[in-house]
């Protein structure tokens, strides 16, 4: 397995983003901040080791953006445009169709956690940014990530279930 193998299959394109975006400042310290216009072989080798981890993630960047996940239907492959299916879903009805009693609060709504025993609402749901977050287990994310933890599924499950309710 590759560099580039590990870090698609180990993180997100969000966490890639950001380390890139941090060995890219470290390239440039290195080069022009911190040692001005003489590079020792010592930090020749420190540069030269940041500027191939910053293309490395850059690489598993392209990777993990370009890729779509498939989902089964009736025994065929079919690609399926998660950024689509999320944004044509409505996280509040999803979590209403898992039991959980929702009431408005402001421009949020409000409910008992369905991941933990709780009597006084501490799961809030942000329609406009279509994710939630419970305050007292701390669990959190978007449409599909409740999916996974509400039917104990995978990301490929919830993907499949969202698919079929929209």
């Amino acid at each position: 397995m590759t560099d580039v193998d590990y870090l698609v299959e180990h993180f997100t394109p969000l966490q890639l983003r950001r380390e890139a975006r941090y060995a890219d400042e470290k390239v440039k310290n290195i080069k022009y901040g911190l040692f001005g216009d003489i590079l020792s072989d010592n930090v020749w080798a420190l540069y030269s080791w940041w500027y191939g981890f910053a293309r490395e993630l850059k690489e598993a960047i392209k990777i993990t953006e370009g890729r779509q996940p498939k989902v089964a239907n009736d025994g065929k492959y079919v690609r399926v445009d998660v950024a689509d299916l999320k944004s044509r879903s409505d996280i509040i009805a999803v979590i209403e169709a898992h039991g959980v009693e929702l009431r408005k609060a402001g421009r949020n709504f409000i409910g008992l956690c369905p991941f933990h025993n709780e009597k006084t609402p501490s799961f809030t749901v942000y329609p406009g940014q279509s994710t939630y977050h419970c305050f007292g287990c701390g669990k959190g994310g978007d449409v599909i990530s409740f999916l996974q933890e509400a039917e104990h599924t995978d990301f490929m499950g919830a993907v499949a279930l969202l698919e079929k309710s929209v």
